[in-house]
């Protein structure tokens, strides 16, 4: 005989003594109210501010947002808690000294500064180009004057000297302008490398943070179901073999129970065997005999068979009995 909503047993996760108990025998708890603390390293004060810090977190983007406390006594969440502050702390440091920005930025520049070069040298070599062709004209027309016989040979070497200077000008500033074309490349070989660099080590960074975060989560998530017993309904509080701290249990022993407020219907669960149950069917009208209660006293308990199991299991039916009066 059971309720449609059953007592809640809570068993010990590990084995150890009871550290708090927090609750009388038939005292009224809460759902999610703390009932007792078992044996462990970590004080429950700084675990609680913990657990309040991390469940104000919506996001891991806003973890630089808040501050964390040094918390020394979490006991077996120190070591996650300590590789998530130096995560946080490392991305920190990251984000506010940023020297890979530093060093892009200073590359930007020099590109700038290369770009408006190579723009200034275009311009003297379209000028040198256009004073060569003026140099070369006069030099055939010297030529000519020379062959005429007005023009010295020393002019015609002057004019040609002249000629020759102003190629060899407009070849260096060619080489010039292509020295720097080169450069300008190296540079924005350079200026790329740091910003895949730069973005590489955000992400890795942020990676190590997220991952110490959901670490950090998971294990306080682990010790609170393995050290805490926490009421999941409302109701109330019995003690059966354990009642007072510093008593020892051993994992999956039955610590206490909780008996709802609401229990519900009264019901019944039977094994029946699969011989001669094929007249049992739903909305049938049994009578049950309870081995604690004494039926040749005060009778049985008449009930409806409200459910049968479609298949068996072991040999038997799994009958489930309402008790309507």
């Amino acid at each position: 005989i059971t309720t449609t909503n059953p007592p809640v047993i809570m068993h010990a996760k590990r084995s150890g003594r009871i550290n708090n108990l927090f609750v009388a025998d038939k005292e009224k708890v809460t759902s999610g109210q703390l009932i007792a603390v078992m044996e462990t390293a970590a004080s429950i004060v700084e675990i609680e501010s913990l657990k309040r810090i991390l469940d104000t977190v919506n996001s891991v983007n806003s973890l630089e947002k808040n501050s964390y406390p040094l918390f020394s006594d979490l006991g077996e969440v120190q070591s996650s808690y300590s590789m998530f502050l130096k995560s946080m702390a490392d991305y920190s440091t990251y984000i506010r000294n940023d020297l890979y920005a530093n060093k892009i930025q200073s590359y930007k520049e020099e590109i700038n500064r290369i770009n408006e070069y190579l723009i200034s040298l275009n311009i003297k070599e379209s000028l040198l180009n256009e004073n060569l062709n003026l140099e070369r004209k006069k030099f055939i027309r010297d030529s000519t004057l020379f062959l005429q016989k007005v023009y010295s040979e020393s002019d015609l070497e002057n004019s040609k000297k002249e000629y020759i200077k102003n190629k060899l000008t407009l070849q260096e500033v060619r080489l010039e302008h292509t020295s720097k074309k080169i450069e300008l490349t190296e540079k924005e070989r350079d200026l790329n490398e740091f910003i895949i660099l730069r973005k590489e080590e955000r992400e890795k960074l942020e990676s190590v943070r997220n991952e110490a975060f959901l670490n950090l989560k998971a294990d306080l998530n682990i010790w609170l179901n393995q050290y805490l017993l926490i009421s999941p309904i409302n109701g109330t509080v019995t003690f059966t073999r354990y009642w007072s701290v510093n008593q020892s249990v051993t994992a999956d022993d039955a610590v206490l129970s909780i008996v709802p407020d609401n229990s519900g219907e009264y019901i019944g669960r039977i094994n029946l065997k699969m011989h001669r149950s094929g007249k049992v069917s739903e909305g049938l009208i049994v009578n049950v005999k309870l081995s604690g209660y004494p039926y040749l006293e005060y009778g049985m308990i008449r009930g409806i068979v409200k459910n049968k199991s479609l298949v068996p299991s072991d040999n038997t039916y799994i009958i489930e009995i309402s008790f309507p009066e």
